[in-house]
């Protein structure tokens, strides 16, 4: 279980001045592994070819390498093991030299380097923060403790002193790298989190990239042949402190103790990689939950088991979705009915009380970004930025709502990540009832509009919008 490092600048030095505060991580299965790139945290992303789901942070970084390239997405993600992606990506350039020329591969990689790879990383951050509650959850947990990606347990040749920082600190040997960017960047979106919830705004670091260039100093000056990662033979045997909200008897207790942490662990040797709570607008006093497999021959599996004393749910290529009875129905079997120190809540209840409360901090984060974006603007940037689609048409008097996209192909996508059962494409188009559309909205993240307390949900600010927008259309004709 994870805790914070006290790291001493100097270790000759005991001032209270000389330590900093220290999360250090790397293979996704040590101490803070979600942090890792490797970490089973699936994205999905928008591509030229559609939404497409990435297994993990890596798989989409590699990808963009060359993202118009649809035959290089597929081999991509025809494995979800991170190492293979990695593997893939790392020899893209030397495979574009040998089938399109030298030229091609200059162009392609100096694009990567100059642009590409940063882009790439904080998009696919973003994401993750976005669909994944535990990453935010853990990244606050930090407080305002460096945070640096050591790879000196590697072997050599593995090392990385880009993105982290090798054996004692060093860096890669290439023009302009400062070392642990993932660390950085990871620090720069916790900034982030801080900066949108006024109690946190004291946390901020007002510089990431200076403070991890002390600690990556003084582990080159200090610590060459060290690591700060825990439980290797090279590692530093730093003193640990409680993370933030644990109780001092137990320190370390913070990594898996939310429920969604704790089914994902329970689950995971069936395959599961993620799970989320989808409501249901039609009635306010009933979920679903879906439930996210590596693949469609565990989901079918585990479908065909579970239905054996929990009923029939709806399986959906690598995903099973089920109502709350026979959620929960799931998890006491499997030994987690119930959550909480006096087991005051059922596990689904606690599920679904974590998803209101990261929906709520998401949609203060936005609306604090973007104070005077009217609801059409809002749901029109996510729907073109993340789902390829074009334009969308509210109607009040028939109480629905169509949505259009770039193809086919990006409608049926979405209606197969975004809507409930029942809901159809035709062609290029969505239309379902201001319910449905409601629905979906939800699952987006951005089921809500405005600062009103209730918050206004999103069907009913787009629907004000339309018809404020036509009874002034109305006033000009007759003027």
């Amino acid at each position: 279980m994870p805790g914070i490092k006290k790291f001493k600048i100097n270790p000759h030095v005991n001032t209270p001045n000389n330590t900093i505060d220290v999360v250090a991580f790397d293979r996704q299965t040590d101490d803070w592994g979600i942090f890792s790139n490797y970490a089973p945290t699936p994205i999905t992303m928008t591509t030229p070819f559609g939404n497409r789901r990435f297994p993990t942070v890596e798989h989409y970084f590699q990808y963009m390498k060359d993202p118009t390239n649809q035959n290089y997405l597929d081999e991509i993600l025809i494995n979800d093991n991170p190492q293979h992606a990695r593997d893939h990506g790392k020899n893209h350039f030397a495979d574009i030299e040998i089938k399109q020329g030298f030229s091609a591969r200059q162009r392609l990689e100096s694009d990567w380097r100059t642009r590409g790879a940063d882009a790439a990383m904080n998009a696919a951050l973003d994401a993750k923060l976005a669909q994944h509650a535990e990453f935010a959850e853990q990244l606050i947990l930090t407080k305002q403790a460096c945070l640096v990606e050591d790879t000196g347990t590697r072997s050599t040749p593995n090392q990385d002193g880009n993105w982290g920082l090798k054996l004692g600190g060093a860096t890669d040997a290439f023009q302009g790298t400062v070392g642990n960017k993932l660390g950085i960047m990871l620090m720069e979106k916790r900034n982030q989190l801080y900066q949108a919830d006024p109690k946190l705004t004291s946390m901020v670091v007002a510089d990431p990239t200076a403070l991890s260039n002390t600690v990556k100093i003084a582990m080159q000056t200090h610590y060459s042949k060290n690591s700060l990662v825990s439980g290797h033979s090279t590692s530093l045997n730093l003193p640990e402190q409680p993370v933030l909200g644990v109780p001092t008897q137990q320190p370390l207790k913070a990594k898996n103790n939310t429920a969604k942490a704790r089914v994902l662990k329970k689950l995971k040797r069936e395959g599961v990689v993620d799970l989320e709570i989808v409501p249901n607008m039609k009635n306010p006093n009933q979920s679903f939950v879906k439930i996210c497999f590596s693949n469609s021959k565990q989901a079918g599996e585990f479908d065909r088991d579970a239905s054996h004393y929990i009923g029939k749910s709806r399986r959906n290529g690598n995903t099973v979705i089920m109502d709350a009875d026979r959620a929960q129905a799931l998890f006491t079997n499997r030994g987690i009915g119930i959550h909480g120190k006096t087991n005051q809540y059922n596990m689904f209840s606690a599920l679904a009380h974590e998803h209101r409360v990261v929906q709520k901090k998401i949609m203060q984060q936005i609306t604090a970004a973007n104070p005077n974006e009217t609801a059409t603007e809002k749901a029109l940037s996510k729907l073109r930025n993340e789902h390829n689609a074009t334009d969308m048409a509210v109607d009040p008097n028939q109480q629905a709502i169509t949505l259009y996209f770039k193809d086919s192909t990006a409608a049926r996508d979405f209606v197969e990540k975004y809507t409930l059962p029942g809901i159809k494409s035709d062609g290029n188009r969505v239309q379902m009832n201001f319910h449905d559309a409601q629905q979906s909205f939800h699952i987006l993240g951005i089921g809500t509009h405005g600062n009103t307390t209730p918050p206004r949900t999103m069907i009913d600010a787009l629907s004000n919008e339309h018809q404020q927008a036509q009874q002034t259309s109305r006033l000009s004709l007759k003027r």
